[in-house]
């Protein structure tokens, strides 16, 4: 009942984000098969799974620069129509070249392809930028009681909508341009709840900026996690639809439902990884969801001549470790921090991220290419072997932070608050009133700390 009380009262913003999501999630399984079609190699389908996470650390980084200058409202308003102007260009853009006689790939000629990843580039731009713009909002809509119950629900929007986008490759040929339509349709359709039901923007605060070199001597493994959580999430979930391609290419509805079961069975482990973590030292749970993964990858692993049902069983298995890694990353992270501390740290945890998802679809692509689907279990079983031996390690050279009762986690995802964060940064840099003392001070009280984080 409480999560419908909280919907309805901010019904415009999650419904705006939700179409947004459905959108992308739709367009991110849709690229894989439409690029298949196109006759691009693994390799290359690889490399467009990665463009849009490039764009995204671009928008993540630097876009609140736009915003600081022309306004929330407008630079909403412009990405979103900029956004649903790609995903028609995205079927636009091979007809035109097949019209002028460039349609065809010949060897390093390929006017399509070349066209695709700079449109997935802006895209990712666009998708970040305008979810600094909407997660901002919700945290200027929120108080102390109900921001942890709102980050919550967004969170389940944000993984939630894109299994319904995805749904649509069931009922729709992936060859027909009518899913590039209805995914602008969505995002086009985000902008008037937002727009329409904004009142004011937010009024934000300047806190104290935290450099990657003093997040590693604060938490390391929260700062490594969050890596590791990346390259998990870039490899098992959103590089799922290459893996589906190179099992049955005939079936693209099958790449929609891989997707759909991992991110449907990570949102229901998310919410008792969080309860259960706020009992025990986080890096314990972190290192048992690690221990997990790796015994079920193998398990899938080991198992010869798997149907698709029993493929789609252990998928979901996996998934349950998948998902939560970054949120408990990024909680054992906040453990240690000052509260004038968080913000700025999570705009940095959010750009490690995104390295990790930019750098495993390039890996998967090629993996899959040179060894054989097989290649996206084993690069997952790496991922959780890396994560599992580094959390063993700092727990057996430090202790478990001291939190209090009052203290509790909430389940983010990398697109929280972490975005939005970054216009502190941007802003503090530009009005140069960084204090680097601060920063000197906090190095110096870790250091006299016998307990390493």
């Amino acid at each position: 009942m409480i999560w419908l009380q909280l919907f309805f009262r901010s019904w415009s913003l999650f419904l705006g984000l939700g179409l947004v999501f459905g959108g992308q999630g739709l367009l991110y399984t849709l690229v894989t098969y439409r690029g298949r079609l196109e006759g691009f190699s693994t390799v290359e389908l690889g490399f467009l799974m990665s463009a849009y996470f490039m764009g995204y650390f671009v928008g993540s980084w630097r876009g609140m620069k736009i915003i600081a200058s022309v306004g929330h409202v407008r630079v909403f308003g412009a990405l979103a129509s900029a956004a649903s102007v790609i995903f028609l260009l995205l079927f636009m853009v091979p007809e035109f070249f097949e019209t002028i006689g460039l349609g065809k790939t010949q060897g390093y000629i390929k006017p399509t392809y070349y066209s695709w990843f700079i449109l997935r580039l802006i895209n990712g731009f666009a998708a970040a930028v305008i979810l600094i713009i909407a997660e901002s909002w919700l945290n200027e809509m929120s108080d102390n009681q109900s921001r942890g119950k709102n980050l919550s629900l967004y969170m389940m929007f944000s993984w939630g909508a894109p299994i319904l986008g995805n749904f649509l490759l069931w009922f729709i040929p992936a060859e027909s341009n009518t899913l590039f339509i209805l995914g602008s349709i969505f995002v086009s359709m985000a902008a008037i709840p937002i727009l329409m039901s904004a009142k004011s923007v937010p009024d934000f605060s300047f806190p104290d900026t935290v450099s990657l070199k003093l997040l590693y001597k604060i938490s390391p493994v929260g700062l490594v996690g969050c890596f590791l959580a990346g390259c998990i999430h870039g490899n098992f979930i959103y590089s799922s639809s290459l893996f589906a391609v190179s099992v049955f290419p005939a079936q693209q509805n099958f790449g929609a439902s891989i997707a759909s079961i991992i991110i449907a069975a990570g949102i229901f482990a998310i919410p008792f990884s969080g309860l259960i973590s706020d009992k025990y030292d986080r890096r314990k749970v972190l290192l048992v969801i690690s221990i997990f993964g790796c015994v079920f990858t193998i398990m899938a692993l080991l198992i010869t001549d798997m149907s698709q049902i029993s493929l789609y069983i252990w998928l979901a298995i996996i998934g349950t470790m998948v998902l939560p890694t970054y949120s408990l990353s990024v909680a054992h992270m906040n453990d240690w921090l000052a509260p004038k501390q968080m913000i700025s740290a999570s705009a940095t945890l959010v750009l490690v991220y995104s390295v990790g998802m930019i750098i495993t679809p390039l890996l998967t692509g090629k993996a899959i290419a040179f060894f054989g689907p097989n290649a996206y279990f084993y690069l997952t079983l790496s991922i959780f072997a890396v994560l599992t031996l580094f959390c063993a390690y700092r727990m057996a050279v430090s202790d478990a932070p001291i939190v209090s009762d009052s203290e509790s986690s909430v389940s983010v995802t990398p697109t929280m608050t972490a975005l939005s964060s970054v216009f502190e940064e941007e802003s503090q840099e530009s009005l140069k009133n960084t204090d680097t003392n601060d920063e000197i001070d906090d190095i110096e009280h870790i250091d006299s700390d016998e307990k390493t984080k």
